[in-house]
């Protein structure tokens, strides 16, 4: 039976003759690999929405081993305008590696994928005063801890402390989904929340690049 799936397509490396192998993460689905065949083929318009940084809706066969093969793809939307920027085009890489090598199959990940696809508009050119890197960086981290339960409790043992870091971390957390916009603070300490999200990153044994 044919299943359908909203997936943002963050890897794809060619596989045999005309085909191509596809990664990406889905809010409902988590990480999805699937096998596009013919996709590589010369003249070939079968398949035209299918590309790294692009949201398409896929019709697929669900199987128990290995990899399903995709019956249609539609295009959503696509971030293309990443590519007109070398700077852009490799943070774009380098958080897409982090969710996918850190997602899971069958593990629904909307919070994540709804913090990639603001950070992908962002660097793609449609915002007015998008993020630096180290602030894409902490939010793309962020949204994976606190989707799987990996942010700390507590932020500080003086409660009036950690009262004010549990409210910038709910103000964070809807940054990364596009829903508000970044607090104004002082770069120093940007560079400190990006530091200890990467550092809470290694203690859970996530894989970063």
């Amino acid at each position: 039976m044919l299943q359908s799936a909203d997936v943002l397509i963050l890897k794809k490396i060619p596989f045999r003759e005309s085909s191509l192998v596809v990664s990406g993460i889905s809010p409902d689905d988590g990480r999805i690999d699937f096998v596009m065949k013919g996709a590589q083929s010369v003249g070939a318009k079968k398949f035209p929405v299918i590309d790294v940084f692009r949201q398409v809706r896929i019709d697929f066969n669900p199987v128990i081993e290995g990899m399903p093969s995709v019956y249609a793809a539609e295009g959503v939307c696509s971030f293309d305008g990443i590519s007109s920027n070398a700077e852009n085009y490799m943070l774009a890489c380098e958080l897409g590696k982090f969710a996918l090598e850190n997602s899971s199959p069958q593990l629904p990940c909307p919070e994540l994928c709804g913090a990639m696809l603001f950070i992908l508009n962002t660097l793609s050119g449609n915002c007015e005063n998008p993020p630096t890197a180290g602030q894409c960086r902490l939010l793309i981290r962020l949204a994976y801890l606190n989707e799987n339960g990996l942010l700390p409790d507590t932020l500080s043992h003086d409660p009036h402390k950690n009262d004010m870091q549990q409210r910038l971390m709910a103000i964070l957390l809807e940054a990364a989904q596009g829903d508000m916009p970044l607090p104004k603070l002082q770069d120093d300490y940007w560079s400190q929340l990006e530091n200890w999200s990467s550092q809470l990153c290694v203690f859970h044994d996530l894989k970063m690049d």
